[in-house]
């Protein structure tokens, strides 16, 4: 038999959708199973569709906003001089700060940091963990729509 004729499970798994292709570390074509840890763990009913939406957020205020973040060491932007908003890094860097400590233990702040960050998963005997780090973001979140007067900064609901 040869390679071309041989599909295997990855090309299976491709066709339904459980895996993605992406460029390899070292060149070449490496698989992934599913594009990030949150949706792994809603596809698998490990944490609720809200859950991951919460997640998905802590991650948008710490992609744009974690300019002094102690788990950040370099951040590279690029602005418009003639559209740039200086305020908006630190707004948002405290929005990240709030957030991060409205998770109640530092052990959840780390997994949910892992998870929601940097696309790696939880780890063993933390999906505990990290289901309760959701929930206090879910409360977070919540709170901070409900007091803001701007509806179309949070589109989902909690």
């Amino acid at each position: 038999m040869e390679n071309d004729e041989y599909l295997g499970p990855t090309q299976v798994r491709l066709d339904r959708g459980e895996v993605v292709r992406e460029p390899g570390d070292r060149g070449g074509v490496q698989f992934r199973t599913y594009g990030e840890p949150l949706s792994f763990y809603e596809k698998k009913g490990i944490i609720t569709d809200k859950q991951k939406r919460a997640g998905e957020d802590f991650y948008k205020t710490w992609y744009y906003g974690c300019l002094r973040s102690p788990y950040v060491l370099m951040r590279w932007t690029e602005l418009k001089a003639a559209k740039s908003d200086v305020n908006a890094v630190g707004f948002l860097w405290s929005e990240y700060r709030i957030a991060m400590l409205s998770i109640r233990t530092r052990e959840r702040q780390r997994v949910i940091y892992r998870v929601c960050c940097e696309s790696r998963y939880a780890g063993r005997g933390r999906i505990l963990t990290l289901r309760d780090g959701l929930d206090d973001l879910m409360a977070h979140f919540k709170k901070a729509k409900n007091q803001s007067s701007d509806v179309e900064n949070s589109p989902h609901e909690y």
